[in-house]
């Protein structure tokens, strides 16, 4: 016996055909956008969350920031992501920090009473929570000091706390162990926005 639709059944069959193309195609769409945020977030951009007080008041604690990891050229006012080889603890040397770029290679940073001076000019750093001083840690860095080549000298905006490069601990830091440079503030959402 042979079974023959309606007309209606093949109306309603031809409805039911579009709507799961239009399903298939949203769990599609839906796929390959996932993946290429997941791409685009391995290579390309981070996330990232402030620790500490270092960067007061430019970047707060728990303050959440999306970081460039690629293309990095460190430029005097970026503030960037770095790890620290030189530090004791092996294990704290892999915890990133969050510092801002002061130097570049090839010049001479000093500091003293309370300033810092790049190659003989005084820098103004309206960014800057304090005065900044000399280390006090026995590890100190000399001033004045010449930024290698493939290395950057970085502070903390708050200067009174902040482990930087006034400290042999971190030192001069090669451009290889920076993970990214801030981009954009997204937490909280009333500070929305590129980082200056």
């Amino acid at each position: 016996m042979k079974l023959f639709k309606t007309k209606k059944t093949r109306e309603n069959d031809s409805k039911y055909n579009k709507i799961l193309d239009g399903v298939y195609d949203c769990i599609g769409a839906s796929a390959f956008s996932v993946s290429l945020l997941v791409i685009i977030f391995s290579f390309f951009f981070g996330l990232v969350t402030v620790v500490g007080h270092s960067m007061d008041n430019t970047l707060a604690e728990e303050q959440r920031l999306v970081i460039r990891k690629y293309n990095i050229d460190p430029q005097y006012k970026d503030i960037v992501i770095i790890t620290r080889p030189n530090y004791e603890d092996p294990k704290l040397s892999q915890i990133p920090i969050i510092k801002r770029v002061i130097a570049v290679a090839g010049e001479t940073v000093d500091i003293k009473d309370g300033k810092v001076f790049i190659d003989g000019a005084e820098l103004d750093e309206p960014y800057a929570k304090t005065e900044t001083f000399t280390s006090v840690n026995p590890r100190k860095t000399e001033f004045p000091l010449r930024v290698e080549e493939g290395r950057v000298f970085v502070l903390g905006d708050n200067r009174g706390d902040s482990h930087d490069s006034r400290d042999k601990d971190i030192g001069q830091v090669d451009i290889n162990d920076i993970l990214g440079i801030v981009e954009v503030r997204i937490n909280p959402m009333s500070e929305f926005g590129r980082v200056e």
